[in-house]
């Protein structure tokens, strides 16, 4: 993986960090330099952000313990983990496949949020025998351990609603599908699929106007979702919409002209009425469009979802 630095293996699971995730790390330990300054008026400077990094690693490793909870039930199922990731926004499990029975996604899904109240309780008792870092590593993981009792993937029955820009599809992107094996891996030279196609580093405009914004054919999009277990119920197109969003955006943004120069500066608002005087007329001729797809993860066949499109829109 890209941008990756490597830890090591644990339980045979890869373990690593983005670079994003240094980021986080500063500004948590930062505030909580903060934190400790306000509670704990009487402690040094060099204490304060002593405890501080103390309590952004044990946050942090409480978070890879929440994905070694989710991955050690998956491989106890039979699902493969590659890897686990720290990164700005917390932690993640590459997981190589689909759980096979729906029993199996519930406890994967989970056990992760298990183990965050397990530690929050664990950080609780610790604040309550006077550990100053235990009160906001308990809170935390408690808040945590709630949201994350949302699963990260729908279970069977659900729905998924992607939205997204799109552009029109080339000849060169069949051809680039052909040089992908059935698990949309690389086999030929030169970058993957996922490279040049949905990672943004592919085109100039995914590079440097749009990157990692899903610029790639509707096709392609419900390629993968289907390849995922996902069934398609519903494809909408609603580039029109966003065309006109786009020239009243420009129009109103011209009305305020010299407002927003004095508040952005001149080259700020010349950028962005150009940008979006061009991305409208990209939307108006169709070589960019916006689509709404609904998907489905029938449970036994059913998707429990209304019999006509008519019904579905109500």
């Amino acid at each position: 993986m890209r941008n990756v630095i490597r830890i090591g293996k644990v339980f045979r699971i890869e373990v690593g960090l983005d670079y994003s995730w240094f980021i986080i790390f500063i500004l948590i330990t930062w505030s909580l330099a903060e934190h400790y300054l306000m509670v704990y008026q009487g402690w040094s400077p060099g204490f304060r952000l002593g405890l501080a990094l103390v309590t952004a690693l044990l946050f942090f490793a409480s978070v890879l313990a929440h994905e070694f909870g989710h991955s050690l039930v998956a491989i106890a199922t039979g699902t493969p983990v590659h890897s686990i990731t720290l990164f700005i926004f917390g932690g993640v499990a590459q997981i190589a496949r689909e759980p096979k029975r729906p029993l199996h996604e519930f406890l994967i899904a989970s056990a992760g949020s298990l183990v965050s109240f397990g530690l929050a309780a664990v950080f609780g008792l610790a604040w309550a025998g006077g550990q100053a870092l235990g009160g906001w590593l308990g809170r935390i993981k408690l808040i945590l351990a709630l949201f994350n009792l949302i699963p990260g993937f729908p279970l069977d029955g659900g729905l998924f609603l992607n939205h997204g820009i799109s552009r029109r599809g080339r000849l060169a992107d069949l051809a680039l599908l052909k040089g992908m094996d059935g698990r949309f891996q690389k086999v030929a030279a030169g970058q993957s699929y996922f490279e040049q196609k949905v990672l943004g580093t592919g085109t100039f405009s995914q590079r440097h106007v749009f990157p990692d914004g899903e610029l790639v054919p509707v096709s392609e999009a419900n390629l993968i979702a289907e390849a995922s277990s996902f069934e398609v119920r519903d494809v909408e197109n609603l580039r029109e919409h966003y065309a006109l969003t786009l020239r009243n955006w420009v129009r109103r943004l011209e009305e305020r002209q010299a407002e927003a120069a004095r508040l952005a500066g001149e080259a700020v608002y010349r950028t962005w009425r150009l940008y979006m005087s061009v991305s409208a007329r990209l939307f108006e001729t169709a070589q960019i469009r916006v689509h709404q797809t609904l998907l489905s993860k029938p449970a036994a066949g059913k998707s429990n979802l209304p019999m006509s499109r008519a019904d579905l829109y109500k």
